[in-house]
């Protein structure tokens, strides 16, 4: 994966050679295929069929930053982001997204300013290289990575590194549940995934939204130890909640949490937690290993409910690494 920068988007919604073509259009997935994470040969399929054909797609476009022309991606590129989106929405059991061709094109004109400028930010400047308005708005309600672009991107805002990204920000707008559009721009050297919706969808939403997923997990997806949990009921808090990590004999793992936000203030995303795993260790060859989380002290209310004394609720999964290759 290439070096880059992430930035996140920021604040809440209404409640991360040219080819023949064009990507004007709204992209859509091609039909909707859950992957069953209860099933290590689905997860391995899935990971070898749609994932990595994905992240190995050239990324092509056909506007240029030294002429401040914004262009457009390439089908193929559009396609393949969409593709890895949409892999990881899956995991999550959730529901695929499509690129709407408006989102799309204010994203490409975020991205060709970041490029630009070879700098990121949410409300860049009139004095930034190629600014436009179209492209500051979008920037404001985009995940942004300079370094990366493509699929290869959403495998970045995945992983969500870094220590200004604590929050996994980035992730938890991809994996949001209450989402049917994003909008994607792409140049060679930026992107920006146009993530926070203008309304909330409703859509049938998993309870919890984890990364890694419960069940059988790639070691390769593995965010070098930064985990998360987020509710798909807003009416959740996770500021008093608590992790314990095991492996599967019962050794305890050293866990350090960052705390969301307090009640109240706006949120990346869902309600949720993030936490840092610093002695994980993958399994090798075609061996598996198993971890157990815990997470307590969840605590849910109403919208009258603002002593937060309703019941704390306690939520475990657990998830088996393992080698696809192996």
């Amino acid at each position: 994966m290439a070096l880059a920068v992430v930035l996140m988007a920021v604040g809440v919604p209404a409640r991360a050679g040219q080819v023949t073509g064009s990507s004007s259009s709204t992209v859509r997935s091609a039909a909707y295929q859950p992957i069953d994470t209860g099933d290590r040969a689905a997860v391995r399929r899935a990971v070898l069929k749609r994932l990595r054909p994905a992240l190995a797609v050239k990324v092509k476009w056909d506007g240029s930053v030294a002429h401040c022309r914004s262009g457009r991606p390439s089908v193929a590129t559009q396609r393949a982001t969409l593709k890895a989106v949409n892999f990881f929405r899956a995991m999550s059991g959730l529901a695929p997204i499509t690129f709407d061709a408006k989102l799309s094109a204010g994203a490409q004109k975020a991205a060709l300013i970041m490029d630009a400028e070879s700098s990121l930010s949410h409300f860049p400047p009139r004095s930034w290289n190629c600014w436009s308005k179209a492209g500051a708005e979008a920037a404001g309600r985009s995940n942004l990575c300079l370094g990366c672009t493509g699929a290869e991107s959403i495998l970045e805002y995945m992983d969500d590194p870094g220590p200004g990204n604590k929050a996994a920000g980035h992730r938890r707008w991809l994996l949001y549940p209450y989402v049917k559009t994003m909008g994607s721009g792409v140049t060679s050297g930026a992107s920006a995934l146009r993530v926070i919706p203008s309304a909330r969808v409703q859509v049938k939403a998993p309870k919890w939204v984890s990364w890694p997923t419960p069940g059988y997990f790639p070691n390769e997806l593995e965010p070098g130890g930064r985990w998360s949990l987020s509710s798909s009921n807003d009416h959740a808090d996770f500021s008093a909640a608590r992790v314990a990590v095991r492996t599967a004999k019962g050794t305890r793992l050293k866990v350090v949490l960052h705390r969301p936000v307090e009640h109240g203030a706006p949120d990346y995303g869902s309600p949720g937690l993030v936490w840092e795993i610093g002695d994980l260790a993958l399994p090798t060859g075609a061996k598996g290993r198993r971890i157990d989380v815990t997470v307590s002290g969840i605590r849910v209310w109403n919208a009258t409910d603002t002593a937060l004394t309703k019941k704390k609720v306690t939520h475990r999964y657990s998830v088996r690494f393992f080698n696809p290759d192996a």
